[in-house]
């Protein structure tokens, strides 16, 4: 199956208009804080691929668990489970595979982006650059 993560510049689009709108924010005392108000800000959806979730997915339901360090990664997959526990338990979704149950999961609004601050600065950098050198900013 192939992993495609076409999505990436839409999160990063996503993120920093959250990001300037932070800034505008009167509460926003700080550029750090303003990443931290972008990053944890609502989504318009979980930006991960659905084969990723969809892996997460199985992992949890055989209970197996996850040796590694990627501590918010790990809690976006937990979110998304609960979001598929929801929807399993649906009328119209029963008898449907994991992978499509999943698939609906995934495209519902996550409750933040699910970035560490040094991702999310990166982000925000790169396109901060990139408005500079066209002009537009």
């Amino acid at each position: 199956m192939h992993n495609v993560v076409d999505f990436i510049p839409e999160r990063d689009r996503e993120l920093y208009r959250r990001y300037r709108e932070a800034l505008r924010s009167k509460e926003t005392r700080s550029h750090q804080e303003a990443i931290d108000m972008a990053r944890h800000s609502p989504a318009s959806r979980f930006y991960i691929s659905i084969f990723q979730a969809y892996r997460g997915i199985l992992r949890i339901k055989k209970g197996l668990k996850k040796e590694g360090g990627r501590i918010i990664r790990d809690k976006m997959i937990h979110d998304i489970y609960e979001r598929y526990k929801k929807l399993e338990a649906k009328r119209e979704f029963r008898g449907c595979s994991t992978y499509f149950i999943t698939s609906f999961a995934v495209f519902q609004e996550a409750p933040e982006f699910y970035l560490s601050h040094s991702r999310a600065l990166a982000i925000i950098s790169k396109i901060n650059r990139e408005k500079r050198y066209e002009g537009k900013y």
